[in-house]
């Protein structure tokens, strides 16, 4: 069943989630809500059963934890320089006015915003997850993008 969860519903979930997947809570919860019926069913539980440990027995990321995981690898790519120029612009690092190892040397600017509309952007979600002390923890670690991905699966689910 959970094979055809990866088939059927999966490509759908993660297809440009890193576009639409930062949208209004109430515009996700019925992709949320029927991401939950597609688990009970893969577990044969009940119309009413939690989903939580329904989705951390299985290991599937609900849709806010793979727009989260998607978000990490858009920033880890654009940290080493593997994405698109047009890119360039759109996250700005830190600049060092100095030689030494701060704690601030491989953070990225977040910009300020007004309202809220504003801080469900990409520009404004991708570096205050970037900078984050987990994430911090991951990049010294990770010398490609596959460990980097591995990485991020073992921290998200342990945050379930």
């Amino acid at each position: 069943m959970i094979n055809l969860y990866y088939t059927f519903r999966y490509p759908f979930i993660i297809f440009c989630n890193i576009a639409w997947g930062r949208a209004q809570k109430t515009y996700l919860s019925k992709i949320h809500i029927l991401q939950k019926q597609i688990i009970r069913t893969i577990s044969h539980a009940q119309f009413r059963s939690h989903t939580y440990i329904l989705f951390k027995a299985h290991r599937i990321m609900t849709i806010h934890q793979l727009n989260k995981y998607v978000t990490c690898i858009l920033m880890y790519k654009h940290n080493r320089g593997i994405l698109p120029n047009m890119f360039n612009d759109m996250f700005m690092k830190h600049t060092p006015s100095h030689n030494y190892n701060t704690r601030q040397h491989i953070t990225y600017k977040i910009p300020h915003c007004k309202t809220n509309i504003k801080q469900n952007t990409l520009t404004y979600v991708g570096p205050k997850l970037w900078n984050t002390d987990i994430m911090k923890n991951h990049i010294d670690n990770c010398t490609s993008i596959s460990i980097f991905k591995k990485a991020m699966k073992q921290c998200i689910r342990r945050t379930y």
